[in-house]
Protein backbone atom coordinates (compact mmCIF):
# COMPACT_ATOMS: atom_id res chain seq x y z
CA UNK A 1 0.00 0.00 0.00
CA UNK A 2 2.78 2.40 0.93
CA UNK A 3 4.75 1.56 -2.22
CA UNK A 4 1.69 2.11 -4.43
CA UNK A 5 0.97 5.49 -2.81
CA UNK A 6 4.61 6.51 -3.17
CA UNK A 7 4.61 5.58 -6.86
CA UNK A 8 1.38 7.46 -7.51
CA UNK A 9 2.68 10.53 -5.70
CA UNK A 10 5.91 10.42 -7.72
CA UNK A 11 4.00 10.18 -10.99
CA UNK A 12 1.72 13.05 -9.96
CA UNK A 13 4.68 15.28 -9.08
CA UNK A 14 6.29 14.45 -12.44
CA UNK A 15 3.07 15.38 -14.27
CA UNK A 16 2.82 18.66 -12.36
CA UNK A 17 6.47 19.46 -13.16
CA UNK A 18 5.94 18.73 -16.87
CA UNK A 19 2.78 20.86 -16.84
CA UNK A 20 4.57 23.80 -15.23
CA UNK A 21 7.55 23.55 -17.60
CA UNK A 22 5.25 23.30 -20.63
CA UNK A 23 3.14 26.22 -19.41
CA UNK A 24 6.27 28.31 -18.74
CA UNK A 25 7.73 27.58 -22.18
CA UNK A 26 4.39 28.27 -23.87
CA UNK A 27 4.07 31.61 -22.06
CA UNK A 28 7.69 32.46 -22.87
CA UNK A 29 7.17 31.56 -26.53
CA UNK A 30 3.95 33.57 -26.70
CA UNK A 31 5.59 36.54 -24.99
CA UNK A 32 8.77 36.44 -27.10
CA UNK A 33 6.95 36.01 -30.40
CA UNK A 34 5.18 39.42 -30.56
CA UNK A 35 8.07 41.28 -28.88
CA UNK A 36 10.68 40.09 -31.41
CA UNK A 37 9.02 41.58 -34.54
CA UNK A 38 8.29 44.85 -32.70
CA UNK A 39 11.90 45.22 -31.57
CA UNK A 40 13.47 44.36 -34.95
CA UNK A 41 11.96 47.18 -37.08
Amino acid sequence: MEELDRGGRKENARTVKIYFVYSYHLMNFRGARPVTPVKQP
